[in-house]
């Protein structure tokens, strides 16, 4: 509901966003799912066909697009840690 928007990779369908939430709570990346919220897809590089490296990525498929960037600041890093710290912790119980 609210990264959908500037992350369709991550959180463009139910499925997608379950997937990557798992992710994230098994420590798995989870910064990039973070910084990507935080400033916005246009600003970073990670899987959005901009130079990964030093080769040039291009993704064709809808999910991988950034058509509506939007930087959410503070809130998306509070959510993330949030969501990272409490999710290990239920895993590891």
């Amino acid at each position: 509901i609210f990264f959908g928007e500037n992350d369709p990779m991550h959180f463009g369908n139910l499925q997608v966003a379950l997937v990557s939430l798992f992710r994230a709570a098994t420590l798995d990346d989870w910064t990039d799912i973070m910084y990507i919220n935080i400033l916005g897809c246009d600003h970073w590089e990670y899987g959005y066909g901009r130079s990964y490296g030093h080769e040039f990525v291009n993704k064709k498929s809808d999910l991988a697009n950034c058509n509506h960037p939007e930087a959410w600041g503070w809130f998306a890093a509070v959510y993330m840690v949030t969501f990272v710290v409490l999710g290990a912790l239920v895993l590891l119980t």
